[in-house]
């Protein structure tokens, strides 16, 4: 209750929760919570884990999403008794790339927007850093009607959500967006702030990407007569399905060095989102891929029931 200063559910009603589970007889829980860097010696809801999981109930928790840093996972997860979950690519999954004149930058598609793939293989044009005179650069204010007519925009992040700068780019002409990071580190899936899904697609690059990108569109001003050409072509995408996605936990724990977390699933693009209907709400990270390892967990316990939740664990990291 934000009222009371609390901002979130509290550990103890969680745990709490976790006690009403078990006694109504469930196999299988799901926790798509945690804290980064936790430690399983100062957590409660560690404590109802492994009480739950010594009456025969296995909890499967997501692993944390603060990247590939060393001890970096989450508490509950990281429960001697849990199953910590990472969050792997999707199948059928691709690395995309802008390229830009001959120089080509790994990027992070905004799953909310339009996909480049296999039915829209290409978006290309001269690519442009906000208005094009050094204003509006975070994409935040609409840009003029049709001034982005067929071009490519790069802005910066920040300010505002990412779908509101793909928006304003697509209203006013432009085919593709390009956020540049305004901190180290590798581009990730920008989340998406309401309203109607862009009919272009958004990518993010690193700051160090954007860097260079601004640069060459810079050159090209000063030359007056040449303006960069920026291409999203999905046959210079590099296939990687079941790979570790970037922002996943990396693990091990901090206390004892056990291996967390022990398994990986897909947890992107997943519209599984309760009471959603029949809308759309797209959702991932690790708190994606914890549910999709528990609905697994959940049909090994249905074809082994008398299966102890360390024997599930077992099975599911050996299979």
């Amino acid at each position: 209750d934000d009222e009371l200063g609390q901002g979130g559910c509290p550990g103890m009603s969680i745990a709490m929760g976790i006690e009403y589970a078990v006694e109504n007889g469930v196999s299988i829980i799901n926790l798509s919570l945690g804290s980064d860097y936790g430690q399983a010696f100062d957590d409660e809801l560690v404590l109802a884990i492994d009480a739950a999981s010594a009456m025969g109930v296995l909890t499967i928790a997501s692993a944390a999403n603060c990247g590939d840093n060393p001890y970096c996972t989450g508490t509950p997860g990281a429960a001697v008794s849990a199953m910590s979950v990472a969050q792997t690519t999707v199948p059928g999954d691709f690395l995309p790339f802008v390229i830009v004149e001959s120089s080509k930058y790994e990027a992070s598609h905004f799953p909310w927007s339009a996909s480049v793939d296999e039915k829209s293989t290409l978006f290309q044009g001269e690519v442009q850093y906000g208005d094009g005179e050094f204003g509006n650069t975070d994409g935040c204010l609409p840009f003029a009607p049709g001034s982005l007519e067929g071009k490519v925009v790069m802005v910066d992040r920040g300010a505002c959500f990412f779908s509101d700068k793909v928006i304003n780019i697509e209203e006013a002409g432009g085919v593709a967006t390009i956020v540049a990071n305004n901190v180290e580190g590798p581009p990730f899936p920008g989340g998406f702030g309401g309203g109607p899904y862009p009919l272009t697609p958004g990518y993010m690059v690193s700051l160090e990407a954007g860097d260079e990108i601004r640069e060459m569109i810079l050159v090209g001003m000063v030359a007056e007569n040449y303006a960069p050409v920026a291409k999203i072509d999905f046959n210079e995408f590099v296939p990687s399905a079941l790979s570790m996605a970037a922002s996943s936990a990396r693990g091990p724990d901090m206390s004892f060095n056990r291996i967390k977390p022990e398994i990986g699933a897909p947890g992107a693009n997943l519209v599984a989102d309760f009471g959603t209907g029949n809308e759309v709400s797209i959702f991932g990270g690790t708190s994606g891929a914890a549910p999709v390892v528990a609905g697994a967990a959940a049909l090994v316990k249905q074809a082994c029931p008398d299966c102890s939740p360390l024997a599930l664990k077992a099975m599911l990291m050996n299979t």
